[in-house]
């Protein structure tokens, strides 16, 4: 204890050389302690020491004064503390100073502890699931990538099973071009050619070198320049044509300069020295003989008629009522009429109205009449105007006795004009036929067209014309009108040719309506779908339901006896490409009223035997199915019928 302890009897707390904030860590502190403590602990450290020094600051010693002669960088004394009390701050501020230290001390090891745990969480500790990947190839456009082993746990690459190796790129560089030379092809003047290029049959690009370093857009080379031809000049003579010079491309035939056709000269008659051989006169050309200046052509030349000299003669001026006319004009050499007297039309009158009196409702007026001003000729007699009658009021006539179609009626009014009350009777109405009850024919239904009946009192003017049925068009095994499809149940037949069916019989089917279909298939033959070209012998024979037949276009033959005894049958519609049908077909089809044919009636003619010159058939009365009906099951039923095939249509 110094000297100045001793006489103070004061017991002073150690300074340290330097001054310690509260929250570091002094040079007293151990090593391993770290540079900072957590950031709670630091401000509560900071909160509490400097509120004690400044307490122990703020009470200055009252029995010695600073000394000014002590180092500037400690701080002063604390005022000592009564006896009893002596020892109890120094404990105190140890005591603090310990939990500060081993609050930062605990509050390091935490802070290393998380750093540590986020490091072992951030490397890759886990067992790697390794897949390996076969290397692929680059080629000129895509480049490839390295053989390489995958973990599908943390979707890194690596060089090695083991995952020693981590690789951060795959990429393999790009291969090289696969190249084909392509020779130049030179260009002409019409067509341009191409030039020499390398072509990759990899990326489809070509290049200007063998390497593949240069890329070439366009292969184009320009277009050669012309080759001139000239065309030589042709001089024209007296008879015969000449041609300009000209200039055209021997290669592509480019005419640069068009020949022009020179006219020819045509002889040259001299001024004189010709001979007159025959005399002209008015109307008749002479002619002479001449030597031509130019190609001294011994030649005969026409000498032009001299025409007539006109001589005009005096005429007649016309009246109302006559006509007048010009003079006629005379050659005065050769005393022809060159030009005949015209008539000039008469003048006509000049008419003028006399003084008229107007009619009334009971008595005639009448008008004056015409008289010509010129001549004084009466041009129109008196005539007279009939008497007006009565007006009837603009409400109309009181109605007595209404009129019928075929009964007058009775009416009454007063007129307007006159005031009289008339009494009349008022005209039947007569009838108003208009078109009613009409309807149109369908594929299997008759049609009405023409039937008229009176509007009002419904009486017949005409039952109209009944139409025919139109029968189905059938296309693809269904009629196209109506989309009926094809009967199903026929029984057909292979053809000769194997390539085609005949409908030999009615087999299961029940429609009373029969569309034919016009393609066949028999699975069990294999052969597909095959057209059906034709309808046997007696094929509907005794089919007593069958009302109508629709035949379809790729038919040309029907058998003889083919419908015969279809009892019910009505209607039969022939496609377009039947040219046969055999006879008695219609035999004992008592129903018939109805043929239609899909294509021209024209060009059908009739016989009874093979080999007989036919009988042309009526066009006008086949193309009416009624009339046609007729003509096969009476006129013409034990005939054969051929179409000529050269009437398409």
């Amino acid at each position: 204890m110094s000297e100045e302890e001793k006489k103070t009897g004061e017991n002073p707390q150690p300074v340290p050389d330097e001054e310690v904030s509260v929250g570091d860590v002094s040079a007293s502190e151990p090593e391993d302690m770290p540079e900072e403590a957590p950031e709670d602990v630091t401000e509560e450290a900071a909160e509490e020491t400097p509120s004690e020094a400044e307490e122990a600051e703020s009470e200055p010693s009252e029995e010695e004064p600073e000394d000014p002669s002590e180092d500037v960088t400690h701080e002063a004394a604390p005022e000592p503390a009564p006896d009893d009390v002596e020892d109890e701050p120094a404990e105190e501020d140890d005591k603090k100073r310990k939990v500060i230290i081993g609050v930062s001390v605990v509050a390091a090891i935490i802070v290393v502890f998380i750093i540590v745990l986020l490091c072992l969480i951030g490397s890759c500790t886990h067992r790697h699931t390794m897949s390996y990947v076969e290397e692929v190839a680059s080629t000129c456009t895509e480049a490839g990538t390295v053989a390489h082993w995958h973990c599908d746990e943390c979707g890194k690459d690596y060089a090695d099973e083991a995952g020693e190796e981590e690789l951060s790129d795959l990429a393999l560089p790009l291969a090289a071009h696969t190249l084909t030379h392509v020779e130049e092809v030179a260009s002409t003047c019409v067509v341009a050619g191409t030039a020499e290029y390398w072509h990759c049959s990899v990326c489809d690009k070509n290049f200007a070198d063998e390497e593949g370093d240069e890329e070439l857009h366009d292969l184009t080379l320009p277009l050669a320049a012309h080759t001139f031809v000239e065309d030589k000049y042709v001089a024209p003579t007296c008879t015969e044509t000449g041609l300009s010079a000209g200039l055209h491309c021997s290669v592509c035939n480019e005419v640069f300069a068009e020949q022009q056709v020179i006219p020819a000269l045509g002889h040259s008659a001299p001024e004189a020295g010709y001979s007159i051989t025959a005399e002209p006169t008015c109307t008749e050309a002479g002619s002479m003989t001449y030597e031509c200046t130019r190609c001294h052509e011994e030649l005969e030349a026409t000498v032009a008629a001299l025409g007539h000299k006109e001589v005009q003669r005096e005429g007649k001026a016309p009246t109302c009522t006559e006509t007048g006319y010009t003079g006629e004009v005379v050659c005065e050499r050769c005393g022809e009429i060159v030009k005949e007297r015209e008539v000039l039309p008469a003048l006509g009158h000049t008419p003028e109205r006399q003084p008229s009196v107007e009619p009334t409702c009971t008595e005639d007026g009448y008008y004056g009449e015409v008289i010509c001003t010129r001549c004084n000729t009466v041009l129109e007699q008196r005539q007279t105007r009939p008497r007006l009658g009565h007006q009837i009021p603009e409400e109309g006539p009181t109605i007595i006795v209404e009129p019928t179609c075929t009964q007058t009626g009775r009416e009454s009014y007063v007129c307007v004009r006159c005031n009289t009350t008339i009494e009349q009777d008022v005209a039947a109405l007569g009838h108003d036929y208009v078109l009613e009850g009409n309807y149109d024919a369908t594929c299997t239904e008759a049609g009405l067209e023409g039937r008229t009946v009176c509007s009002r009192c419904d009486d017949v003017q005409n039952e109209g014309t009944v139409i025919a049925p139109y029968g189905h068009t059938v296309s693809n095994n269904v009629c196209v009108v109506c989309n009926t499809p094809a009967s199903t149940g026929l029984l057909f037949a292979l053809g000769s040719d194997g390539a085609s069916y005949t409908l030999i019989g009615l087999g299961t089917c029940t429609d009373t309506d029969i569309l034919i279909p016009d393609s066949y298939t028999d699975e069990a033959s294999g052969l597909g779908a095959l057209p059906v070209t034709g309808i046997a012998n007696m094929a509907f024979y005794g089919a007593s339901s069958v009302v109508s037949i629709s035949i379809p276009y790729t038919v040309t033959s029907v058998g003889t006896n083919a419908f015969m005894n279809c009892t019910s049958l009505e209607t039969v519609k022939f496609g377009a490409a039947v040219t046969t049908i055999g006879s008695t077909a219609f035999m004992g089809c008592e129903s018939l009223t109805s043929v239609r044919f899909e294509s021209t009636p024209e060009g059908w003619s009739v016989a009874r035997a093979a080999g007989e010159a036919g009988t042309s058939v009526d066009s006008e009365q086949l193309g009416d199915p009624m009339q046609a009906a007729v003509l096969f099951k009476e006129t013409y039923l034990q005939y054969d019928w051929t179409k000529n095939p050269a009437v398409v249509g």
